[in-house]
């Protein structure tokens, strides 16, 4: 299963993983990336980078 992650991230200082979200469309990934990206615009100093990161879930079954 394909998941897509979202995030803003600085030059120097990384990752800010307390906007950080997880959407399984990519649309809807997006979107919320673009909407960092005008908060950047908006206020200028927010992010420098917003990131969306494909990564595959890998997930078993337990039978019991």
């Amino acid at each position: 299963m394909k998941v897509y992650v979202v995030m803003g991230s600085w030059e120097y200082d990384g990752f800010d993983d307390t906007k950080m979200k997880i959407f399984t469309d990519k649309l809807d990934a997006e979107v919320y990336k673009q909407e960092l990206e005008d908060t950047v615009k908006i206020n200028k100093t927010y992010y420098d980078f917003v990131h969306v990161l494909e990564k595959t879930l890998y997930t078993e079954k337990t039978i019991a």
